[in-house]
């Protein structure tokens, strides 16, 4: 897999590359990996990148069985610093080798869990203005947390733990709620990964 770019129109083309992965099989890179059923289910792991899934131990061993339909389903994770030269050019994600059903989240579509801070005036109501606007967004809440404010103050700390949500929904209800009057701070957000599961 190559990460690319390419230089903004009117100016000399040229593109430039870094390897997310290695670059062939005796130049691999270590990706964090899951497989939802099969060898090595259960939890994630990492895996060689490039490599074959099920060569590396993983999943229903079918290999050159192309006649087999499986529905076994291989997820990857890899974090990587985008070089600061690269900053308001024009970013390409290109995947080489890749099967064909292949395919890329977007980060709106990411699921997670959140943990959020909210900063709010001491009144009544703010809380059900907040549990209404994240039902609305179908944000189910695990836990919350909200202590009496320090003597003399008048915002209060709110602590939430929601379970899994899509980051559009989480974006959509984070935007209807810092435009709360009651709400006076930015919400801080914290994604949450169970990294045993």
């Amino acid at each position: 897999m190559s990460f690319s770019i390419a230089a903004p129109s009117g100016a000399e083309a040229r593109t430039e590359h870094l390897y997310l992965s290695g670059t062939g099989r005796s130049d691999t890179v270590e990706w964090e990996f899951s497989i939802d059923r099969g060898r090595g289910s259960g939890g994630w792991t990492t895996i060689a990148v490039p490599s074959q899934w099920e060569l590396e131990g993983f999943g229903e061993y079918a290999y050159g069985r192309d006649d087999e339909v499986r529905a076994e389903i291989g997820s990857y994770r890899h974090r990587f610093q985008v070089p600061a030269e690269w900053s308001g050019k024009r970013v390409q994600l290109v995947f080489e080798g890749a099967m064909t059903d292949t395919e890329v989240l977007g980060m709106e579509d990411v699921e997670t869990a959140y943990y959020l801070r909210l900063k709010a005036s001491d009144q009544p109501g703010v809380l059900a203005d907040v549990t209404r606007i994240l039902g609305d967004q179908q944000i189910s809440i695990e836990a919350i947390i909200q202590k009496e404010p320090p003597q003399g103050a008048s915002d209060v700390p709110i602590i939430m733990l929601t379970h899994k949500v899509n980051e559009r929904s989480m974006n959509d209800a984070i935007t209807q709620i810092e435009s709360l009057p009651a709400i006076t701070a930015e919400v801080v957000r914290i994604r949450v990964e169970s990294l045993g599961s």
